[in-house]
């Protein structure tokens, strides 16, 4: 069995594009995904491929309060998500199924299992992205569109101040 669950979560711009036609909210969360393979020396050969980025307990994800599964974060998402909540209800039984062992809690059945909860601002952020795994060390800056899966690493971009002298 998938433990990703590639076919719920990732998703191709026809489908973007058919989930943002059933409700323009839906283009908040989804969100354009950088694989390892589609890095290349300098640039990267992006295929149209799109994250429905849903962190745990969406969209109450900030509520610090909220342990476990949450009901109420769920009617929220229906309410507010409407097309992506049909869409994933599609593999509800499957997403359900999943094994609270690898992280300790229980999360609601629509929600990314693991998410970079930590972090994933960082992922809109200027940054060089590289593959995890390769021969050649190609490398990608990004201004902060892509969002990428765990076949690739991330290098934070800090501006630095120029002084004259």
């Amino acid at each position: 069995m998938d433990k990703r669950f590639d076919d719920a979560f990732v998703i191709d711009g026809a489908k973007r594009s058919e989930l943002i036609m059933k409700d323009s909210k839906s283009a908040e969360i989804i969100k354009p995904l950088l694989r390892g393979r589609d890095i290349q020396k300098y640039h990267a050969d992006y295929n149209d491929l799109w994250l429905l980025f849903i962190p745990w307990h969406f969209p109450l994800h900030k509520d610090k309060s909220i342990q476990g599964a949450s009901t109420i974060a769920e009617t929220e998402f229906q309410r507010q998500y409407p097309a992506i909540y049909d869409h994933l209800l599609g593999f509800k039984e499957k997403l359900s199924a999943r094994n609270k062992a690898e992280t300790g809690i229980r999360y609601e059945w629509y929600c990314l299992q693991r998410f970079g909860s930590n972090y994933f601002e960082d992922f809109e952020k200027e940054k060089i992205i590289y593959p995890n795994m390769t021969k050649f060390l190609p490398f990608v800056f990004d201004k902060g569109s892509f969002y990428t899966n765990q076949n690739v690493l991330l290098l934070q971009v800090n501006t630095v101040a120029a002084f004259k002298f």
